[in-house]
């Protein structure tokens, strides 16, 4: 204390006095200093999924102090790794689409040394009643379908895919279409989580991809994501109710209190943010749901299943052209090294599961099994997904519906204020619904948020 006190009785010299004024000087001023003078400005990203936290990342990489909140007790959003008795299966994303170096979701696996296994999508198997289809068959089912589907992105009048494709289905001799219907099930109407009824036939596969094979992770794509969120400050079970942009930054009030940030990046699933859930002050401009409107949530569901002994094919995906729930079978064994089936449905029979419980969707996926191989044994262990009742997901990920254009999607990514900007799948025009996507909108956020900061980029 007698130190302290001799040091402050020492006389000030003029450079010493001259750096306190103006530090003093600064202080007095910071009240209307604009954003970009402020120091290490606190960042607030809203959701810990791959937009999330890449974003994080980012801006932590340039600077700022970033807090995550996450609704959700986990972090990684709709990639969701869960263990099953012992087995790793992704009950939400799941594959690497296009594994080249330049996706980054391929990179992150990479980096993190995971190992990863390709998925031959050729090798298929389809079955009526419990008779499989020759190769011959296969063939010429899938080259109508392709025969098809171009005719009805030719047809710019139509309302719908499912309007557009009644006349090339009609032309088809009625023992080839549900061969032919069954590959643009699969090939579209899982693809985009949608049935042809909710699809805009001029925007499909007019999105891009990146080359390569598509890859699925044996130990959960989560292993790949988790790397992301080293360092990052997640605040877990925090639910946002409201979120005021003010001009000094944005006040987000949450169940866990309120929460007074620079800039705000909101990763929130569309169907989240235009729930009315959160309060936006102010609203969300008429532009963004504008864009929305064209722009749709699916659903996909699964039902994951693990067996005491393999009764199926040796290929990695098969189905039943009969039962009344189109289910698409993959084979998951090679994946977490036991017998295992993970069971893919989208629309209404997606629905049908979302509302059902994990031992009422096994009982549905046994018995389309059960009428390709009547001595099916029961699973040892079934999960099932629910993403539209899921209040943080309300659905799987977006597609372009009827009177929609893929350039929507653009819109929804559009700041607001330089304060409020936005990320997720659903706001990348070039890689819509996907992770590699939403890792680089985040991406994209972030700079912009970077530089209303007037950080280092």
């Amino acid at each position: 204390m007698i130190e302290q006190q001799q040091a402050w009785q020492r006389p000030i010299r003029r450079r010493d006095f001259l750096r306190l004024a103006a530090l003093f000087g600064a202080a007095a001023a910071g009240w209307h200093r604009p954003l970009a003078a402020q120091a290490a400005p606190l960042a607030a990203v809203i959701g810990a999924g791959a937009a999330g936290l890449a974003a994080a990342q980012r801006l932590k990489r340039a600077g700022a102090r970033v807090v995550v909140l996450e609704a959700r007790a986990r972090a990684g959003g709709r990639v969701w790794s869960e263990s099953i008795d012992g087995a790793a299966f992704d009950m939400g994303a799941a594959w690497i689409h296009g594994a080249s170096t330049g996706n980054p979701f391929y990179r992150l696996a990479s980096a993190a040394g995971l190992r990863l296994a390709p998925t031959d999508f050729d090798s298929l198997a389809l079955f009526r009643g419990r008779q499989e289809l020759s190769d011959d068959e296969l063939e010429q089912g899938e080259a109508l379908a392709r025969r098809m589907l171009a005719e009805a992105k030719d047809n710019a009048g139509a309302s719908s895919l499912a309007a557009a494709l009644q006349g090339p289905i009609a032309a088809i001799a009625a023992n080839r279409r549900d061969v032919a219907r069954w590959f643009i099930y699969s090939d579209v109407e899982l693809e985009y989580a949608a049935e042809a009824h909710d699809l805009s036939p001029a925007e499909v596969d007019e999105d891009s991809q990146f080359p390569g094979e598509h890859m699925l992770f044996p130990g959960g794509a989560w292993s790949a994501l988790q790397t992301l969120a080293q360092g990052i400050e997640i605040r877990k079970s925090c639910v946002v109710r409201r979120l005021s942009l003010r001009p000094s930054g944005v006040a987000i009030e949450t169940n866990q209190g309120t929460l007074e940030a620079a800039v705000c990046i909101s990763t929130l699933p569309l169907p989240v943010l235009l729930s009315g859930r959160i309060d936006f002050q102010p609203t969300l401009p008429a532009s963004l749901r504008a864009a929305a409107a064209g722009i749709h949530s699916g659903l996909m569901n699964k039902v994951a299943m693990l067996f005491p002994r393999k009764f199926w094919p040796d290929v990695t995906r098969f189905a039943s052209l009969d039962h009344r729930l189109p289910f698409e079978f993959w084979n998951y064994s090679a994946v977490v090294g036991r017998p295992a089936l993970v069971a893919l449905c989208c629309g209404q029979s997606a629905l049908e599961i979302d509302r059902s419980s994990s031992t009422q969707a096994a009982a549905l996926a046994m018995a389309a099994l059960r009428s390709m191989f009547p001595g099916a044994p029961a699973p040892a262990a079934a999960r099932s997904t629910a993403w539209r009742s899921d209040p943080f997901a309300g659905g799987s990920y977006v597609h372009v519906a009827p009177g929609g254009r893929l350039s929507d999607i653009s819109k929804l990514a559009a700041p607001i204020e330089d304060r409020l900007f936005f990320a997720g799948e659903h706001t990348h025009e070039e890689y819509p619904s996907t992770v590699h996507g939403a890792l680089l909108s985040g991406e994209r956020a972030a700079a912009e948020a970077i530089e209303a900061m007037d950080l280092q980029n």
